[in-house]
């Protein structure tokens, strides 16, 4: 489990459409605050579970199932560089 702070409604309407446009990653709900995360391709497999308390602004992640080929840390980094991308102006 990854908690990340300080996001905002926006940030993490924009890490879901960002992760969802480059990694092809399901959300299901797809608005809702809690649920799962779903990045599936021929090479690996990545399924988390997510839960948004917009009032803390406290994202968190649970790792529910992964392919071996995929370091977990890298799974935490990548959520991390998205929602920063996401905090900085466009």
């Amino acid at each position: 489990m990854t908690v990340f702070h300080g996001v905002t409604p926006a940030i993490f309407e924009c890490m879901k459409a960002t992760s969802e446009k480059q990694h092809g990653t399901k959300y299901v709900p797809r608005d809702g605050n809690k649920g799962t995360a779903t990045t599936s391709t021929t090479m690996y497999k990545v399924e988390l579970g997510f839960e948004f308390n917009p009032s803390s602004g406290d994202l968190t992640y649970t790792l529910i199932d992964k392919s071996w080929i995929v370091p977990i840390s890298e799974v935490w980094k990548g959520i991390g560089d998205t929602i920063n991308s996401c905090r900085k102006p466009t």
